[in-house]
């Protein structure tokens, strides 16, 4: 045989085998996809793929990606480095329950126990358990709460709402890049104390308002009327006002001015206060000198009104000239005590004498004769000293007993009017004289 037709047999028995053993394959493979279907159609029919193609397509059943095996438990079940760690959603996304989710943004609505939402994120619940329906978690040594940042890109912090560090409720504020102006205008411990504002306000009382200063710090202060900050200083315990205070007037012409509105009430009333005694109680209403210690004015619980000079007057009058007396039922004062020294004839005059009264009981005065016996008249409390000295006044005629000349002279050989009293002979006291150079404490009457 030609050697040439030798080959060319032998090449298509090769291409003939391969031929034979492709067809056969082929044809099983095309057996295997294809079977004949078990039932009428539309029986039978499989779920339609999940693809990438725009068409809306939903699925009923749970999805499982990243595992041949499928969840029991999630209606989402992601397989990876953990179950969910990013979940990016641009439309809105309503669930009944996150697990392990790490980060998760969201470019729509939010809601959680609830499928329709109109706010940004909405959370409803439905049991009738107490608890939280959101919280927050963090290390008790930091800040941890809401953070409300500005409208920038760089996200800066404006407002801050939770906790500090201590544990203590706070609302902090971020003027610039923090936390160089960053302070809480409101902190809350753990005892329910208020701190309000940038220079610290702690504690206010009940009876206090809080109060804003011109730098915008606030204050405890008093309640003050509509508008800016308080009327009133605070000063300890007392609150007082360096200007002119109107009452039922926009315009006072004094520091204190009361204009009548009404002839049904009164401009202006004191109720007393006090038990009746040798004081006579509590002065409802004084007019002090630039010493605050000397009357010029006073009102007594008895109604008896003092004036500088004159004083304990039940009623007051005016003569011709415009001056001041005591009226025709002028009522004499009465013995209140005794000075803290004793003193000789020569105090420089009557009025120095009286001021040594004055220094031991305020408003009083050397005591005379008539009012001694005026005393003794009232039963109220008489001396026990049993020498006093007293004003007499009248001239001793042939002998020197007036007042020891005046208050002016220690010599034995003028004499002064004393009060005398005695256990035995003279109870309530008489009146007499006795040499100037004697050393005896002065009655003191008002």
């Amino acid at each position: 045989m030609n050697i040439f037709l030798k080959i060319y047999i032998r090449r298509f028995l090769i291409f003939f085998l391969i031929f034979t053993f492709s067809l056969t394959f082929f044809i099983k493979v095309f057996a295997a996809v294809w079977s004949e279907p078990s039932q009428d159609p539309p029986g039978g029919n499989i779920d339609p793929p999940i693809n990438q193609g725009t068409t809306p397509q939903a699925k009923n059943g749970r999805l499982t990606i990243g595992s041949d095996t499928a969840s029991t438990n999630d209606y989402l079940t992601v397989f990876g480095s953990s179950k969910l760690d990013s979940l990016n959603v641009s439309g809105n996304l309503s669930v009944s329950r996150f697990s392990n989710l790490a980060t998760t943004t969201i470019m729509g609505l939010m809601g959680v126990g609830i499928v329709n939402t109109e706010a940004k994120i909405k959370v409803k619940i439905y049991d009738a358990d107490d608890g939280p329906i959101i919280s927050l978690q963090g290390r008790d040594d930091k800040y941890r709460g809401i953070k409300i940042v500005t409208s920038s890109s760089n996200d800066l912090e404006r407002w801050f709402i939770g906790a500090n560090g201590f544990n203590n409720f706070v609302i902090r504020i971020t003027t610039s890049t923090p936390p160089s102006s960053a302070w809480d205008p409101l902190t809350i411990d753990g005892s329910g104390n208020i701190q309000l504002g940038k220079a610290g306000l702690k504690n206010c009382s009940t009876t206090q308002a809080i109060t804003t200063d011109s730098s915008g710090n606030l204050n405890c202060g008093t309640i003050s009327g509509s508008g800016g900050s308080s009327l009133w200083t605070l000063s300890g315990g007392n609150i007082y006002r360096l200007s002119k205070v109107g009452v039922n007037t926009s315009s006072p012409s004094s520091y204190l001015h009361v204009k009548m509105t009404s002839n049904n009430v009164e401009g202006f009333r004191i109720t007393s206060y006090g038990n009746l005694g040798v004081d006579e109680g509590y002065s409802p209403f004084a007019i002090l000198g630039t010493d605050n210690t000397t009357d010029l004015f006073r009102v007594r619980q008895t109604g008896k009104v003092e004036i500088k000079n004159l004083n304990n007057c039940s009623s007051i009058k005016t003569d011709g000239s415009g001056v001041l007396s005591c009226g025709s039922s002028a009522v004499a004062s009465k013995y209140v005590g005794v000075t803290g020294s004793t003193y000789n004839g020569s105090n420089g005059g009557y009025a120095a004498a009286n001021g040594f009264c004055n220094t031991a009981h305020e408003g009083s005065h050397v005591c005379t004769t008539n009012e001694m016996l005026n005393t003794i008249n009232m039963g109220t409390a008489t001396p026990t000293e049993p020498f006093l000295w007293i004003f007499n006044g009248p001239p001793g005629y042939i002998a020197r007993a007036n007042d020891c000349d005046g208050r002016t002279n220690n010599t034995a050989s003028a004499y002064g009017s004393v009060w005398q009293t005695s256990s035995t002979l003279w109870a309530s006291g008489r009146g007499m004289v006795t040499p100037c150079n004697s050393n005896n404490k002065f009655a003191c009457c008002k």
